[in-house]
């Protein structure tokens, strides 16, 4: 049959990989269905299954069962060698546009068979992109069925789970999700803001003030106080929550 392990439990040479969390390359060694597949890491055999399968003849264009071509092939009559690396570390796909929990999930399906080894969730939980989907903004054909923050949360838990169960890298928070650290959780938060939150938001055109939405409005981080106040709350949070392998802390959109 084929096997499938790490380079480490074939003896394979490894020379060549910096970091074996994230350095991302597989071997393979078939013939007539016999052989082995083999990865840097456990995420990088999945990458090697899909590239011997592609090199079949299969084909994923995007997510969703309609979005695959398996042709019939004889693959007992297939012979496959090669050893192939990632030529970039970071190759992660950033959740955004009007989504429901269902896309979210096939994507994550279709994200290692195209190569990808990360998605970022951005926020405690992605309420932008969810609001637009459900709220079913200019849709007038459907009725807006809007989530409640605990549902928000429940969707998002899923989300995080999903991406371990299928092979990739959690990275997580993203444009100016940094206003948790004060007790702001969403825009409707903002009639709350109060100091040192005040006295923290950046100074724009001499003023410091949120107009629009937060996750346009950037703190002021060369003060020191800001600066430890994230610090503290960045370092809670990811001991809370281990799972993450990456956290992104980006300015404001």
């Amino acid at each position: 049959g084929i096997v499938l392990a790490t380079f480490d439990t074939l003896g394979i040479n490894a020379d060549d990989i910096e970091d074996k969390k994230y350095d991302d390359a597989f071997e393979i060694n078939i013939k007539g269905l016999k052989g082995y597949i083999a990865g840097s890491n456990i995420r990088s055999i999945l990458y090697g299954i899909y590239d011997y399968l592609y090199a079949a003849g299969c084909r994923f264009l995007r997510p969703g069962k309609d979005g695959e071509l398996i042709p019939k092939k004889d693959m007992a009559a297939f012979d496959y060698a090669c050893r192939k690396k990632a030529d970039c570390r970071y190759r992660c796909d950033c959740i955004e546009g009007s989504l429901s929990y269902e896309m979210i999930d096939e994507r994550l399906k279709w994200l290692p068979k195209a190569g990808y080894n990360g998605y970022l969730i951005q926020g405690l939980t992605p309420t932008f992109m969810l609001e637009r989907w459900y709220k079913h903004q200019g849709n007038p054909y459907k009725e807006p069925k809007p989530l409640t923050w605990e549902e928000e949360e429940g969707l998002t838990r899923i989300v995080e789970k999903n991406i371990k169960k299928y092979g990739l890298l959690f990275y997580d928070f993203g444009h100016g999700y940094l206003f948790p650290a004060y007790g702001i959780y969403r825009d409707d938060d903002i009639r709350k803001i109060e100091e040192p939150l005040k006295s923290h938001i950046a100074l724009t055109q001499g003023n410091r003030e949120i107009k629009t939405k937060l996750k346009y409005v950037n703190l002021c981080y060369s003060n020191p106080d800001v600066r430890k106040i994230l610090a503290n709350y960045l370092a809670d949070y990811v001991e809370k929550k281990p799972e993450v392998d990456v956290l992104t802390l980006n300015i404001a959109d």
